[in-house]
């Protein structure tokens, strides 16, 4: 069975429901993404959210393998996730 890159990233990563999260505020917006600090309601703690702008599937692609590359790292931010919606 083939495939595609953002469905293979979805069967390897845990996907949360944006309701999950709330006081939800920007700190930061770059060329194709904004940056989030949202409340993790279910675990009581801080977190940040990178929201990509549809269409750009390759930028999403090759930013998840990056940060799973490196994600054991101490002062690399955790991927615990992906959401789909907000």
């Amino acid at each position: 069975m083939n495939y595609s890159s953002i469905e293979v990233i979805e069967r390897s990563h845990k996907i949360f429901d944006y309701a999950e999260f709330s006081q939800s505020e920007e700190i930061g917006q770059g060329g194709f993404a904004k940056v989030e600090k949202c409340y993790w309601d279910d675990f009581k703690c801080h977190v940040a959210i990178k929201s990509i702008k549809t269409g750009n599937n390759s930028e999403v692609i090759r930013e998840i393998k990056i940060f799973k590359k490196i994600s054991h790292h101490r002062n690399i931010i955790k991927l615990y996730g992906i959401t789909k919606s907000k």
